[in-house]
């Protein structure tokens, strides 16, 4: 599954699955004809990642990381574990696009979405606000 917004990109694979023919695909896609898009490789379903004593997860991540988009995040939708990883590692890309779209436009709007952006990433850490 990708998911993206303009520039960013996070593909998202079961780490019980393993890598799938069309992840990889993805990956070939992305690097050939959306070469400005930034990747982050998402392996879901990885509840009780810090007590993988059978390696599976550890075997996963070294398999997610072959698609060549650096260090996956492996992640829990169902328990949220890994979600502060997630927000620590998208928090320079968000901040950076936000950046870079202040600069080409003032525009409140723009800032709106940002804001938004990066009050959803807070929200994976469990610090919503949902006054913004």
């Amino acid at each position: 599954m990708l998911v993206g917004i303009q520039s960013l990109s996070l593909e998202l694979g079961m780490h019980r699955a393993g890598l799938q023919p069309l992840d990889a695909d993805v990956g070939k896609w992305l690097r050939k004809l959306a070469p400005h898009v930034r990747v982050k490789v998402l392996l879901n379903k990885a509840e009780g990642m810090h007590a993988d004593a059978n390696g599976a997860l550890e075997a996963a991540m070294g398999e997610a990381h072959s698609l060549g988009f650096g260090a996956p995040v492996a992640v829990s939708a169902e328990s949220g574990e890994g979600l502060a990883d997630l927000y620590e590692n998208l928090r320079p890309w968000v901040e950076k696009a936000q950046e870079e779209m202040l600069a080409l436009q003032e525009g409140t709007c723009f800032k709106q979405v940002f804001h938004h952006l990066l009050n959803f990433l807070h929200n994976l850490q469990g610090n919503y606000d949902p006054s913004i």
